[in-house]
């Protein structure tokens, strides 16, 4: 009682294989309670995460995701843009027209409204026989130098590097951070 717990699910991996998986640091449990379990990948640059109602997560890079209706949400970065994924578990039971998902970045795209440096985007979700079905689209995103598409983001060290900044990550003034 009142103790807890965080598994992982490893598809399409082998016995020999499984203890070298468990060991890779880049999979880190960014939150895992009641209200959010959400996961990060910082190798491939991906978060998944079950909303079980509307609340923000808040990333180590400073990125805040908040949907505005329970959903379960993948979001992956690649060469400057956002693959935003969202599905409604609840199905045909409670299935609004669309969730909002409001990121505290500026994205450019289908659906997207930007207020100041924060986007909100809106994806209408699959009705009648196709509720519960996922929805996915493809934002640019303008990343910490102010590039819109560009690839710089916070390092470890919480230092806008890569991209055309012409820093490279994870190095700072006195070495490896």
């Amino acid at each position: 009682q009142n103790s807890s717990f965080a598994y992982q699910i490893i598809p399409q991996v082998g016995i020999s294989k499984v203890d070298s998986v468990l060991t890779d640091q880049s999979i880190k449990i960014v939150r895992n309670d009641t209200v959010i379990q959400a996961v990060t990948n910082t190798k491939s640059q991906l978060i998944q995460a079950v909303f079980y109602r509307s609340a923000t997560l808040r990333l180590p890079n400073g990125l805040e995701i908040t949907p505005n209706h329970p959903c379960a949400l993948m979001l992956e970065f690649i060469d400057g843009n956002a693959i935003l994924t969202l599905a409604n578990p609840r199905c045909e039971s409670l299935n609004p027209n669309y969730i909002q998902v409001t990121v505290n970045e500026i994205w450019k795209g289908q659906d997207v409204e930007v207020y100041g440096k924060s986007s909100k985007i809106t994806l209408p979700l699959p009705q009648g026989d196709f509720s519960g079905s996922k929805v996915q689209n493809t934002y640019l995103r303008e990343d910490c130098n102010g590039v819109i598409g560009g690839s710089a983001s916070f390092d470890n060290c919480n230092v806008c590097s890569g991209g055309n900044t012409g820093i490279q990550p994870n190095i700072n003034c006195t070495g490896y951070c």
